[in-house]
Order: C-alpha cells, then sequence, then structure tokens
C-alpha cells in the first residue's frame, strides 16, 4: 500500500496515520527523572518515530498547546533550548500538519504565530519554514492523497501570510517527471494534485486580483515552472472554478493570475 508520509523527512519519523491528539496538559519539557514516564504525547511521539527528547518535546508542545498562540509560544521556548531547535521546531509543525485526516488551519496559524516574533527569532523561524517547505516538496512525490493536500494547504498559506512570505518559487523543488516533462508529465498524479490544491488554495486566499497577481512574481525566473503552473491553471483548476455569476472575484483572481504568468513568459522572448 501507499506510504502516506515517507518514513525518512525527518530521521527517524514514520508514516503512522494522523496525529490528531487533542486536550492534554502535558508540558512541552520534561526532565530526566520522569525520562520513563508515559506522557499519552510523549508516547505518541515515540510512536511516530520521533526519536530524540528535543523532537519529542516540541511534539508535545504543539499538540499538547490550548490553541495556536499557546503553541507558538511553546514551540519558541522549546526551540531556545538547543542549537537545532528552531529548524526542529519547523519540521515539527510540518510533520503533524500532514499528518491530520484533513487539512488543519490550527499548524498555518502556529508557523505565523512563530514567524511574527521579533527579528532575530522571527527572521531565524521565516528562513527555516522555507527550508522545511523544501525538503516536503522534495519527498511529495511519494505522499499519499490525506498528506498531498494537507501539505498544499499549508504552504499556499504561508505564501499568502506577510509574516512568512514563502517564496511560491519553491516549487521548483517538487521531483516532477524524470523524463525531462516537468509538471506537464505529473498532472495525473499526486504531483497534479498538490499544485492544482496550492493554486486554488492561493486565488481563494489572495485578498484581490492584483494580490493574486502578485503571488507569482518570484516564478519571473523560471520559464519551466511557469508554463507548468499555466498548464495547471488551465486544464487542472479553470474546469473546477464554479459558475462566474456565483464566484466572480474568484475568476477576476484566476484571470488576473493567468494574465501575470503570461505577461512574463512574453517578456523572455
Amino acid at each position: 500500500t501507499e506510504q502516506e508520509v515517507p518514513a525518512n523527512l525527518i530521521a527517524g519519523t514514520s508514516s503512522s496515520g494522523s496525529s490528531s491528539a487533542t486536550g492534554s496538559s502535558a508540558k512541552a519539557m520534561r526532565t530526566s527523572k520522569d525520562a520513563k514516564g508515559a506522557e499519552p504525547l510523549r508516547a505518541l511521539a515515540q510512536q511516530q518515530r520521533l526519536n530524540t527528547d528535543l523532537r519529542q518535546s516540541l511534539f508535545v508542545a504543539i499538540m499538547g498547546a490550548e490553541d495556536f498562540e499557546h503553541a507558538a509560544e511553546r514551540l519558541v521556548e522549546v526551540s531556545a533550548t538547543a542549537k537545532a531547535g528552531i529548524a526542529e521546531a519547523c519540521l515539527i509543525v510540518f510533520h503533524c500538519a500532514i499528518r491530520e485526516k484533513a487539512p488543519n488551519p490550527y499548524y498555518e496559524h502556529v508557523a505565523t504565530s512563530m514567524c511574527s516574533r521579533p527579528p532575530p527569532m522571527g527572521n531565524r523561524f521565516v528562513h527555516n519554514f522555507k527550508r522545511a517547505a523544501v525538503q516536503h516538496l522534495q519527498q511529495a512525490h511519494t505522499y499519499g492523497l490525506r498528506a498531498t493536500v494537507a501539505l498544499a494547504e499549508l504552504i499556499a498559506a504561508l505564501v499568502v501570510s506577510s509574516e512568512v512570505e514563502l517564496p511560491l518559487s519553491i516549487i521548483r523543488f517538487v521531483k516532477f517527471s524524470g523524463d525531462g516533462s516537468g509538471l506537464g508529465g505529473s498532472l495525473g498524479s499526486t504531483l497534479g494534485l498538490l499544485v492544482r490544491h496550492m493554486v486554488e488554495s492561493l486565488l481563494r486566499r489572495a485578498a484581490d486580483p492584483e494580490a493574486a497577481a502578485a503571488l507569482f512574481d518570484t516564478l519571473a525566473k523560471y520559464e519551466d515552472v511557469r508554463q507548468g503552473i499555466l498548464l495547471v491553471l488551465d486544464s487542472l483548476v479553470k474546469p473546477r472554478l464554479p459558475p462566474k455569476q456565483k464566484e466572480a472575484e474568484l475568476w477576476d483572481k484566476f484571470r488576473s493570475a493567468r494574465k501575470k504568468l503570461v505577461t512574463m513568459t512574453k517578456e523572455d522572448d
């Protein structure tokens, strides 16, 4: 059977489905004295093969929080205890998000809150969320449907977020068809689903048509990616748009984004 999430993204993590653990008041950190403790969330982290105390503590911090602000505070606190804490915290946010049964906005709010910290802390979180996103995009060809959709939704949220401003150009790190056809050769795969859902989410999240077009600015240097996104817009996104009379603004965003991509292509000629 297809793995929902690969086991090697965070060294030692597993594909054990959803991590939708809630309602725990477990502390984000644990002393060595209670190393044998059976905290439900820490036990769940171990089941998912989060095999260091730092990763387990970060998992407990996010999954045992009262709300996203509380989770961000706990993650920041735990990440400050280790040199690799910030990088690991960002990976854990993705780790949990893509194991949910459906996309959960909780994680995008957690990430945004972490990145809104005063510099240099906030800047370090922004940088490491970008790195985490790239790592997941590089592994996305091995994901199942639920993880693919959750990943697309989280990345779209981070692209639109003014606190994170994840560049859409990171889509170039996706491992599309190996025959040289790029995204065009992957439209029928989970990678096609990934990009389609990401673009749909971007269009819906954009404040207006101008903002929708601006989201694609970072693709200016990547002609092959632009052509692939245009193909996704025309072949996968457009047929799924609701009737124009019901969602006129969404259609305006679609046309604005498409025009931007076409214009950039003409400028290259």
